[in-house]
């Protein structure tokens, strides 16, 4: 079916914060797809989210309450969640039983057993259930897996993954309201648990598919500041996390990988990549230099550094998550598979698993093992625009 002839697919959109403005331009902008209702119990904010795109508010239906939005959407609609963790189950589940394809806002759920109700309903249903990550989607990553898989780094050994920020903190550095965002009931954990889904679906991107993610140790805290709660909220989330991880294979050596994901440290922020290989050592800084890599190699018996550009992001990255949603509902119309690099909810749940073993190595000390699912397949990696 050509795409002329396709029938224009609605979108409900639920919750008009901050990230639902950039669901309401990628909506706008994606062929074959129009935003058909909209949910915020505040009038301005889905006011300001429609004007964001300049659409007409006249064509767009406007609901207090997502029951009331999904129970009025056509079974023809997709929904797009753009709420705190905390509020992603019930309209994630309502929208998957009334058979709805959705794509939800990272992380998941607040835990792994909300998050493996939800993939499982998935399946139960037949339905498509991605998860919003976009900052893996890029030619860094393409860098990365080409350098790996021509053998330019040799035999890779060890990965550092830090994304250490100073003064990062979700609710306190951003002034975003505090409230949900310091108590772990509503987010499910802090800085590790907010974004530790960006850097494991990059790494899923350039690293062999493993058979096992092992964590052997593991630190999770909250820095002491100035910082005074507002009353009557629990302060309880971290700010500081990281883990020794062992990517193990059945049919090559295993990968170390030394990763951190840390909103508010004593020190200087740092944030890089770091591929050590046989032949090679790759480094990319994605804050002081995101448009270069470093490349240290033997020469004459001398460690030689090089710099070579990256090429810089072609899109705007926070439109991918859609785009790429509407790209596997094109397909699932038109009776094809193909391969995609959307975060799908099997890998969200493997996501949720690595960083709650992380969690409790830290407050454990034993060694956690998490087994990749059966149905995660190689993901391939595209970073220009997927297909109309």
């Amino acid at each position: 079916m050509s795409t002329a002839t396709r029938p224009t697919v609605p979108v409900v959109l639920v919750g008009c914060g901050m990230i639902g403005h950039e669901h309401v331009r990628a909506i706008a902008a994606a062929e074959g797809f129009e935003l058909a209702a909209i949910c915020d119990p505040r009038p301005a904010s889905r006011a300001a989210a429609i004007e964001s795109a300049a659409l007409d508010p006249d064509g767009i239906a406007q609901f207090d309450d997502w029951p009331d939005a999904i129970a009025h959407a056509d079974t023809t609609a997709v929904v797009v969640v753009a709420l705190p963790p905390y509020l992603h189950y019930p309209p994630v589940e309502a929208a998957l039983s009334r058979g709805m394809h959705v794509l939800c806002e990272k992380p998941l759920a607040r835990d792994v057993e909300e998050g493996r109700a939800l993939h499982e309903l998935a399946r139960k249903h037949d339905r498509i259930l991605h998860e919003c990550s976009s900052r893996y989607l890029g030619p860094v990553t393409d860098e990365f897996n080409r350098a790996i898989h021509s053998r330019e780094v040799g035999d890779l050994f060890a990965v550092e993954f830090i994304a250490r920020k100073a003064r990062a903190r979700a609710g306190i550095d951003d002034g975003l309201s505090p409230k949900w965002r310091l108590e772990k009931r509503f987010t499910g954990g802090g800085s590790l648990w907010g974004h530790g889904a960006y850097d494991l679906t990059m790494m899923l991107r350039f690293l062999p598919l493993a058979d096992q993610v092992v964590v052997s140790s593991a630190f999770s805290v909250q820095l002491e500041t100035s910082f005074e709660p507002p009353s009557g909220v629990s302060y309880d989330v971290d700010t500081t996390s990281g883990a020794a991880l062992t990517f193990r294979y059945s049919d090559r050596a295993p990968i170390a990988v030394r990763w951190e994901r840390t909103s508010c440290v004593h020190g200087e922020s740092e944030t890089y990549v770091r591929l050590r290989g046989t032949k090679a050592t790759l480094t990319w800084d994605w804050i002081k230099d995101p448009l270069t890599m470093e490349v240290a190699t033997d020469r004459g018996g001398s460690v030689e550094r090089t710099r070579r550009p990256v090429p810089a992001r072609t899109e705007f990255p926070n439109s991918q998550p859609f785009e790429l949603f509407a790209a596997a509902v094109r397909d699932r119309q038109s009776g094809v598979v193909n391969p995609t690099t959307a975060v799908t909810s099997q890998e969200a749940v493997f996501h949720l698993l690595v960083m709650d073993a992380v969690y409790r190595s830290a407050v454990d000390g034993e060694t956690h093992t998490v087994d990749l699912p059966s149905e995660l397949s190689p993901i391939p990696v595209r970073s220009q625009s997927p297909r109309s």
